[in-house]
């Protein structure tokens, strides 16, 4: 029986997921002869110095030198900062370090859990206009307003 795979969220997940497995690198850099799988790759390749430091010949592409990006080695995106790319690698191991103390549900990011602890606090700081049932974030709010606008 053939193994369970999740649904990629779209074609372009797929279609690079699948190159992974192939080899393919369609995206070839004009100033060598390298290829990338995926478009991010080649952008990385392209702003990165060579290994003995001097730019490549199409480097000044889109970011001055002074600024520097990390990629990620799982899915190629690029990040401006190793703070940013560390959060984002989170998403690759499916760590979630950020446990709620109230009931035990735990977050990958910490902004995530402060989101969640309003929920069992009595702060609702989106209240509705209409019938004044209090959200705790303005999605919620918006996600209920369409029910009211379905009932006119």
């Amino acid at each position: 029986m053939g193994k369970v795979v999740e649904a990629w969220p779209g074609a372009f997940n797929l279609a690079n997921h699948l190159r992974s497995h192939t080899g393919e690198r369609p995206y070839r850099c004009s100033a060598c002869p390298k290829g990338f799988r995926d478009s991010t790759g080649l952008l990385h390749h392209q702003v990165s110095p060579t290994p003995s430091g001097s730019p490549l010949p199409h480097q000044p592409l889109m970011r001055s030198r002074s600024k520097k990006i990390f990629g990620c080695s799982e899915c190629e995106k690029l990040f401006r900062s190793p703070r940013d790319l560390e959060r984002h690698v989170l998403v690759h191991t499916g760590e979630k370090p950020f446990p709620c103390l109230e009931c035990g549900k735990f977050f990958r990011h910490e902004c995530y859990l402060k989101r969640h602890r309003l929920l069992h606090g009595p702060e609702r700081p989106f209240p509705c206009h209409v019938c004044g049932k209090g959200f705790i974030t303005l999605s919620n709010l918006s996600r209920h307003l369409k029910l009211h606008r379905g009932m006119d």
